[in-house]
């Protein structure tokens, strides 16, 4: 079969002998069950996280104080990954800048308490509580990008 056709034919949703193959599936419809267990633990993820901010904010606040945000980049990002601008757009997401290095500390809770000076153990230690909830994506402040928790 040309490539041609093999385009046209997959174009159209068939396969190379022409057949449109199996209908699509139906929608999934989660039960009240699933739903009530879904909206808990996205619940109990945010509560976790203003925890977290609680106990660790002020500090991590403190860490950055007095750094442009090209050099918090620098410090968080060591690598350049993301970009510099990447970061700024991001930064723009939120309504403050230090609304931003709260939102990065819940959503990168595990390089945050290490660039803290914490060691691997106490990190699992504190990441224990979100291991169910952590597979949960939330929000965090002002910030619409979502994030979960790795435990």
């Amino acid at each position: 079969m040309s490539q041609k056709t093999s385009r046209l034919l997959h174009r159209s949703g068939r396969n190379q002998f022409g057949d449109p193959g199996d209908p699509p599936l139906p929608l999934y419809e989660p039960s009240a069950r699933s739903l009530a267990r879904d909206k808990e633990m996205i619940s109990l993820h945010r509560t976790l996280n203003d925890e977290f901010i609680q106990a660790h904010g002020a500090r991590w606040l403190k860490l950055l104080s007095g750094l442009s945000k090209a050099q918090v980049w620098s410090k968080l990002h060591p690598y350049g990954k993301p970009t510099l601008g990447t970061f700024y757009s991001m930064a723009r997401e939120s309504n403050t800048f230090e609304q931003f290095l709260l939102w990065w500390l819940v959503s990168n809770k595990t390089q945050a308490l290490r660039h803290l000076g914490h060691e691997d153990l106490f990190v699992r230690e504190q990441l224990r509580a979100f291991s169910e909830c952590g597979r949960y994506y939330v929000t965090y402040g002002s910030c619409s990008r979502t994030f979960g928790t790795a435990a």
